[in-house]
């Protein structure tokens, strides 16, 4: 169990240029970064960090929706 520290998680909507919502979602997914698309008429990739996410597991989401851009 990791220690507790001062933290905090936040819902990202992210949208690359040039690709729908859901092409994002299956290029993260294939690149092991678990993301949802919202339910909504417009469309986006959801990011959800947590407090159970190290700070090296959300630089590597981060890292992989950079490369996709």
């Amino acid at each position: 169990m990791r220690p507790l520290v001062a933290v905090s998680a936040l819902v990202r909507s992210v949208d690359v240029a040039g690709q729908n919502s859901s092409e994002t979602v299956a290029a993260l997914l294939d690149k092991r970064v678990l993301v949802s698309e919202t339910p909504y008429a417009t469309r986006f990739c959801r990011l959800t960090p947590s407090i159970d996410n190290a700070p090296d597991e959300v630089e590597a989401a981060l890292r992989a929706v950079r490369e996709l851009a």
